[in-house]
């Protein structure tokens, strides 16, 4: 069995899925392309992130018996070498501190550089370059480079890091948790498709998805389709996302709805909207399976289902809207 301890520090640069850009020819006039471009993945070449970062950190000084622990020890101590122990940000002892890798220096203390060594910075210290996708580095022989990118504010597995900072550059490689990743990724394209395809032999289902995503339900039902697919293929993530918003949002109403005494169900498993002493059938018994709340799992799964039953909720929005807003 190898050492793990021999195994490379491995990131994975870039963006997690290739960026989407036309190819085709340019029309010489417009400068535009032309009708026969189409969308193809491409891979950016390289990934550049400024060599400079302010991890969460506290300088220490190991092996001299004077220092104590927990002592704050400033950049110019005498037997400060520029050693840091980076801490999980906000931890008590520890302060943002500059970094920055310099291949003439055995620390990456920038002020310690700056001030002590009194290094010459070169123009091509400015930067660290990847190339996108997997980049490895020989923790023996790159030792502080990995610890730079190990705490880079640009890296997203970086406990140091401000959490504040919510853009990154980079994640740490993990083979098996990238395989996860890209099965779930794969199964959340198969659903967001699946939903696209059923609207395709469905024309009820293919009205519902036209309202949620607000297309004009007046066009063909195979163009609904196409900008569905379109719509599932861009961005699955989004596109299940902004069903499952919606399920919710009519979960939340319902809920709200007979909390508010708003609407009834009776015993006979009827929904009734209330309003002015007025009552209103919004559902039947017949209309609606299951008992209790599973009336309510029942409505919020055929409103994306049944254009009659979608109708009605939106009507009942509208209502319940309007009634509140009289109440205020």
């Amino acid at each position: 069995m190898s050492n793990n301890n021999n195994k490379y520090y491995t990131i994975l640069a870039g963006r997690k899925e290739p960026a989407k850009v036309l190819q085709g020819t340019l029309n010489k006039t417009t400068g535009l392309p032309d009708a026969n471009a189409q969308k193809v993945a491409v891979v950016v070449g390289s990934i550049v992130v400024p060599n400079y970062s302010r991890p969460w950190a506290r300088r220490i000084i190991t092996g001299a018996p004077t220092v104590k622990k927990d002592d704050y020890i400033a950049v110019t101590h005498k037997e400060y070498r520029g050693e840091l122990e980076f801490l999980a940000y906000g931890t008590p002892g520890g302060e943002e501190i500059d970094i920055r890798f310099m291949r003439q220096s055995s620390s990456l203390d920038k002020m310690y550089q700056d001030t002590i060594q009194k290094l010459q910075v070169q123009q091509e210290d400015a930067v660290l370059m990847f190339q996108q996708g997997i980049n490895n580095f020989d923790p023996v022989t790159e030792k502080l480079k990995v610890e730079m990118l190990k705490h880079h504010g640009l890296n997203r597995d970086n406990k140091s890091r401000n959490p504040n900072n919510l853009d990154w550059d980079f994640t740490e490689y993990n083979s098996s948790a990238h395989k996860k990743d890209r099965v779930a990724a794969a199964q959340i394209a198969n659903q967001a498709n699946g939903y696209a395809l059923e609207a395709k032999d469905n024309r009820e289902k293919c009205q519902v998805l036209a309202s949620i995503f607000r297309i004009d339900d007046k066009i063909q039902d195979e163009d609904i389709v196409d900008m569905l697919l379109e719509k599932a293929t861009e961005n699955p993530n989004d596109f299940i996302r902004y069903i499952t918003d919606y399920q919710h949002r009519i979960a939340i109403m319902l809920h709200d709805g007979v909390k508010d005494e708003m609407i009834k169900i009776t015993k006979d498993g009827k929904y009734i909207q209330v309003a002015d002493n007025a009552e209103k059938m919004i559902f039947t018994p017949s209309d609606i399976e299951g008992e209790g709340r599973d009336k309510i799992a029942w409505v919020v799964q055929k409103s994306i289902e049944s254009i009659a039953v979608h109708s009605k909720l939106k009507e009942l929005d509208t209502e319940l809207t309007a009634l509140r807003k009289q109440l205020v």
